[in-house]
């Protein structure tokens, strides 16, 4: 029984390729990380070959993204453990910012997690003091 793939199977290849197109990696590089052949992840990236639950696991992984990034309609790129919402901000604007780009690829650079997770904790903290601050005026101001 041949299996035919999806709208979504496209949708989620699409995904793949222009994650890891912003991230840097090539597609030979990209495939060797996921021990598959470049004509694999082609496949993949291309709608051709549906990717299995296991395999968009560690792609997402490998991409610093939620696996639910492959699915919803929205375009944020979040790290793992983080629970923004897309619609907080306006992620395609963002995403074109070369310091966006820049901040992206030094967070995906950096291996250990503890390391990555201390640097997600301090961009919260910074996130939730201008917040925070930012009330404080609103308040005197009105």
């Amino acid at each position: 029984m041949k299996t035919t793939t999806t709208e979504t199977d496209a949708r989620i290849g699409d995904r793949i390729r222009k994650r890891r197109k912003l991230l840097g990696f090539s597609p030979q590089h990209f495939a060797s990380l996921l021990g598959i052949s470049y004509q694999q992840l082609s496949k993949y990236e291309t709608g051709v070959n549906r990717v299995g639950a296991a395999q968009l696991a560690v792609i997402a992984k490998l991409l610093a993204i939620e696996v639910g990034y492959f699915y919803s309609n929205e375009h944020a790129f979040l790290p793992h453990g983080h629970n923004l919402k897309a619609d907080s901000f306006q992620a395609s604007q963002i995403l074109n910012e070369p310091e966006t780009n820049t901040l992206i690829k030094n967070y995906v650079a950096i291996r250990d997690y503890r390391t990555r997770m201390a640097l997600v904790e301090l961009v919260s903290s910074i996130t939730k003091m201008i917040a925070k601050k930012a009330g404080t005026n609103e308040q005197q101001n009105g």
